[in-house]
C-alpha cells in the first residue's frame, strides 16, 4: 500500500505563476503569446457550478507593464455567468481563440473532438502562437468585461524559431 502523500511527488518544483494565480488579461495589444496548455473544468468540479474552457497562454510581447514577457495569463471562459445565467458568448470565445491558433476563418473547423484534443492529453493547441487586443467593455447591468480579440499570429522571427526547436 503506498504512501497518500505520494501525489505530492514534485510539488517543490511547482511554479507560482500561472494558473490559480488569477492573472488575466488587461487591456492593451498582445502582438505575441504563446499557448501553453487547455482544460476543461466541469461544473461539478467547480464550486461556482459553470463548465469552464482554461487556457494558459505565455506572454511572449506586449504593451501591457503588468502583463509583460514570461507572464502567464489565465483564459477563462465559462459557461455560466456571475448571476447564474447562460454565458451566451461561451462558444464564440473559445472559438475566437482556437481559430486563431490554428489560422482558420471557418468557424466550423473548431467542433468538439478540436476541443477535446486541445484539452486532453494531447494538448493540440499547446506550443500555438496568437496575437491579441484586449479592451474593457461596460456591462449592461454595470460593470467591466475585459474582452480579448484573438488573430492568428504572423511573421514573427521569435515565433518561428521556437516552433522550430
Amino acid at each position: 500500500m503506498g504512501n497518500p502523500f505520494d501525489s505530492f511527488d514534485g510539488i517543490e518544483d511547482e511554479k507560482m505563476d500561472g494558473s490559480g494565480s488569477g492573472i488575466y488579461f488587461k487591456p492593451g495589444k498582445y502582438p505575441l503569446l504563446r499557448i501553453q496548455q487547455c482544460k476543461f473544468k466541469e461544473a461539478k468540479k467547480s464550486y461556482k457550478g459553470s463548465d469552464a474552457f482554461i487556457a494558459l497562454i505565455e506572454v511572449i510581447e506586449s504593451n501591457v507593464p503588468e502583463r509583460g514577457p514570461g507572464t502567464i495569463i489565465d483564459y477563462v471562459v465559462k459557461q455560466k455567468k456571475k448571476d447564474g445565467s447562460p454565458n451566451t458568448f461561451y462558444f464564440k470565445n473559445i472559438k475566437k481563440l482556437l481559430m486563431a491558433a490554428f489560422n482558420t476563418d471557418d468557424p466550423a473547423d473548431i467542433d468538439k473532438k478540436l476541443i477535446q484534443l486541445c484539452c486532453d492529453a494531447q494538448q493540440a493547441a499547446s506550443g500555438k502562437y496568437v496575437s491579441a487586443v484586449a479592451t474593457n467593455i461596460d456591462l449592461e447591468g454595470g460593470g467591466i468585461f475585459t474582452g480579448v480579440d484573438f488573430k492568428p499570429e504572423s511573421g514573427s522571427d521569435k515565433a518561428a524559431s521556437s516552433a522550430s526547436a
